[in-house]
């Protein structure tokens, strides 16, 4: 319930340019992962994070597991 309370809170806060509610969830999601992993239960985070949200387990990997790139790696893929 508390989700569904806070979207509705959503659309009359006012973000500083740039931020936006999609960036606010990928930030919980990954915060709470990278702190939740510390225990050294996976699956069990992933649970949560699924409960948490009511995203797909599928929706929730891709956004956590990300290969990490050199910023010289991401200008040279967008620079070529």
């Amino acid at each position: 319930m508390q989700p569904t309370k806070l979207r509705r809170h959503f659309d009359i806060f006012v973000f500083p340019i740039g931020v936006t509610p999609q960036g606010l969830n990928r930030s919980f999601l990954l915060n709470f992962y990278s702190e939740s992993i510390k225990d050294g239960k996976q699956s069990q985070t992933i649970q949560s994070l699924v409960k948490l949200t009511g995203l797909g387990v599928d929706t929730i990997r891709r956004q956590i597991y990300r290969e990490p790139r050199s910023i010289k790696d991401v200008l040279s893929d967008m620079y070529q």
